[in-house]
């Protein structure tokens, strides 16, 4: 028996991030239902499948990845009650926004690794 709020929300942005920045479908060849069971019963987060074929790099300074990292591991926490609230991801995201405005430093390529949680 589940009770769904705000967090499910903040869980399905973090995997479409993920897929966004990656550009790599997580759970691929997997059914729904797959899916759901690797998600909620084995505790999987995709990016654990997908660390392998991984070799995703960006120009971005290694702090700003770090900030991106840590919003996605957080937005996609298998407690819920450790997930941000939307206003939370509102913030980091815009914390984030401001950081990479700032940076007046030449980029280096750094390889964005999330940890699963």
């Amino acid at each position: 028996n589940f009770s769904f709020n705000e967090k499910v929300d903040i869980y399905s942005f973090a995997i479409f991030f993920c897929e966004l920045i990656c550009t790599i479908e997580p759970f691929v060849n997997e059914s729904p239902i797959e899916v759901a069971k690797a998600a909620t019963i084995f505790k999987r987060r995709p990016l654990k499948e997908l660390e392998l074929k991984l070799n995703s790099k960006l120009q971005l300074q290694l702090d700003i990845v770090e900030l991106i990292c840590n919003m996605i591991n957080k937005s996609w926490n298998h407690e819920s009650n450790e997930r941000y609230t939307a206003k939370e991801l509102i913030d980091q995201l815009e914390y984030v926004m401001k950081k990479l405005q700032e940076s007046n430093e030449q980029n280096q390529i750094v390889t964005i690794q999330i940890e699963t949680v």
